[in-house]
């Protein structure tokens, strides 16, 4: 796995070590860590995280994406109830037909969500599970 000079300096200047790109091998563009859990040795960060950490981390994001993921439920159900359930369906804004405002909130929790999402199936991944027990661990997550 080959660096440029320019990939080094990008990576040097990003600070959240999430969206730090590297080359990796069987890829044909950079990837980060979310993409390739093992690219977390590679960040002084989480370079000695144990599995315990990684888990632990995991689960803490699922709880935050699950969170996100009640705020928009919640959100919906209120536009709804304001401005009709008709319209075509949208990806992330559920109705074309809400106002700006609301289709940018709407978005912006459904980015956070998924966002949290990933980061959880990450340090799942580092942790060395897999992505079924992911699945019956968010399920489980209890919520304060």
């Amino acid at each position: 796995m080959r660096d440029t000079n320019a990939l080094r300096a990008a990576r040097a200047a990003e600070s959240d070590p999430y969206r730090r790109r590297f080359t990796a091998a069987k890829w044909t563009r950079t990837v980060t860590c979310i993409d390739v859990p093992t690219l977390f040795r590679r960040l002084p960060e989480f370079a000695e995280w144990t599995k315990r950490q990684h888990a632990q981390a995991s689960s803490e994001y699922a709880a935050l994406s699950i969170v996100h993921d009640h705020m928009w439920n919640a959100l919906v159900s209120i536009a709804r109830k304001t401005y009709g359930d008709h319209g075509p369906l949208v990806s992330g804004v559920y109705r074309s037909h809400f106002p700006d405002v609301t289709k940018d909130a709407l978005r912006t929790i459904a980015h956070t969500a998924t966002r949290y999402a990933d980061m959880s199936v990450a340090h799942w991944r580092a942790a060395g599970r897999t992505i079924g027990t992911w699945r019956a661990m968010r399920d489980d997550t209890q919520l304060p």
